[in-house]
């Protein structure tokens, strides 16, 4: 039986039939999650890693369990990349810039916040988590970068890139993610 680090998000479907009640959490308690996941399991986190495995998992979320989201926040179009304010703005203040290898890395006592506790939507994080942890931050940004992903779309077709904290809507992202695990 496929472990969530080694499912491939890929394969997944829409649940069908299922009656789901939607739980709310915010941007941070899912990247507080992964924080926790990279200090467990001894894998460097930096910002880009939180801010891009947040996202991800708010597509999926939107696709898989055709909800409103994982969380509340919106999704903003930034000049590198999809950027949820709350997670970026919570975490700048709390990075180290190492020269040497122009990582940003977080230090090991987050701040803590409620758990996730929806068994379907902790399932989700471990199965991004094991399909993205162990990408650079550069590899994460091609992924979230791609032409006709939802930041591209806005960024470049409805000129985004002109405006300030622009929002990929929802309906965009549940979209993209929704064809992409159907492929």
């Amino acid at each position: 039986m496929p472990t969530p680090e080694n499912q491939d998000v890929s394969t997944l479907q829409p649940p069908l039939g299922d009656v789901f009640t939607p739980v709310f959490y915010s941007a941070i308690q899912i990247a507080n999650h992964f924080i926790e996941r990279g200090i467990n399991e001894n894998i460097k986190i930096t910002l880009i890693h939180l801010l891009k495995l947040t996202y991800i998992s708010h597509g999926v979320h939107l696709a898989l369990r055709d909800s409103e989201g994982l969380f509340t926040e919106q999704v903003e179009a930034w000049k590198y990349g999809p950027v949820i304010p709350s997670v970026f703005f919570a975490f700048r203040h709390h990075v180290t810039f190492n020269h040497a290898t122009f990582n940003i890395t977080i230090p090991e006592s987050p701040d803590r916040y409620e758990s996730i506790e929806d068994a379907e939507d902790i399932n989700i994080l471990d199965l991004i988590w094991g399909k993205y942890a162990a990408c650079t931050g550069p590899q994460l940004i091609e992924v979230t970068h791609q032409k006709g992903t939802p930041w591209h779309d806005i960024w470049y077709k409805e000129d985004g890139q002109y405006r300030r904290s622009v929002v990929i809507p929802n309906e965009k992202i549940k979209a993209y993610y929704r064809e992409m695990l159907l492929d």
